[in-house]
């Protein structure tokens, strides 16, 4: 009996080592979230150089950048972790079934914790697929001011020029015709189609293409965070698992231990 139970105690300990470098992943896993260059939340840059406004924010899709949250929750979880894994050392050094209840419990809680984030982010991961009108609507509004102000702002015609040539279309929702300067009846007076709009594409507008590029590149982007979330959160929520397996039989353990010891 003695045996067992020094060998459930040092189990116990090694667990809690373990424990303690898994929550200081957790927690860097939520920072590198959190601070990771691509979190300045901007769609690849369809130019090298220009201004922010023509730039799609990642958040765009929800109004607010859910993986920035769930971030917070990785390292809240992170922290907790790391003092936990004090209880449950401290238990187990006393023998205490007070503290290691305590720690179990704790490791349960944060366990149907972290399974929660998973299963959200699982599902957030599978919807990323619809994008919202939001999107649709600011892509449509960049598009737009580029075509505005092509001729009398530079970062505007960077910008379109660019599009252009990727994309091989040719201004907004009317194509080149966006470029033609009407009179105060419609009627076309002067037709200036920048020379980026190639004649083959001249009939192509652009707001499809750079919609369709910049949706898939907020996919790529919540897609890879939603799965490092669902795997990171499953995984620990395993561990935890055995954890609260682990200190549930070491207090039979002592118990046990306890009673013998009275009789």
């Amino acid at each position: 009996m003695g045996q067992c139970h020094g060998c459930v105690r040092y189990i116990l300990f090694i667990f809690n080592f373990l424990l303690w470098l898994l929550a200081c992943g957790v927690l860097s896993v939520g920072i590198w979230l959190k601070m990771d260059d691509s979190s300045s939340h901007y769609v690849q840059r369809v130019t090298d150089k220009v201004n922010e406004e023509y730039q799609i924010q990642y958040s765009a899709t929800e109004g607010d950048d859910v993986t920035v949250t769930l971030a917070y929750l990785l390292m809240f979880f992170g922290i907790v972790l790391i003092v936990i894994t004090f209880i449950g050392c401290c238990g187990a050094v006393k023998e205490n079934t007070c503290l290691l209840t305590a720690f179990a419990v704790c490791l349960a809680c944060l366990m149907l914790g972290l399974i929660g984030i998973g299963i959200w982010a699982r599902v957030q991961q599978d919807d990323v697929n619809t994008m919202t009108t939001e999107l649709e609507s600011k892509t449509d509004s960049n598009i737009a001011r580029g075509v505005r102000n092509y001729f009398i702002d530079s970062k505007s015609k960077d910008f379109m020029d660019k599009v252009h040539r990727r994309f091989r279309c040719c201004g907004a929702k009317r194509a080149s015709e966006d470029f033609y300067i009407r009179d105060s009846q419609g009627r076309v007076e002067k037709r200036r189609v920048p020379t980026s709009c190639l004649p083959q594409d001249e009939n192509r507008s652009c707001n499809y293409y750079y919609y369709r590029f910049v949706s898939e590149e907020v996919k790529d982007f919540l897609i890879y965070r939603y799965k490092v979330i669902v795997g990171v959160s499953f995984g620990v929520a395993v561990v935890l698992a055995i954890g609260v397996a682990l200190t549930i039989l070491f207090c039979q353990v002592v118990k046990r231990a306890t009673s013998l010891v009275v009789t």
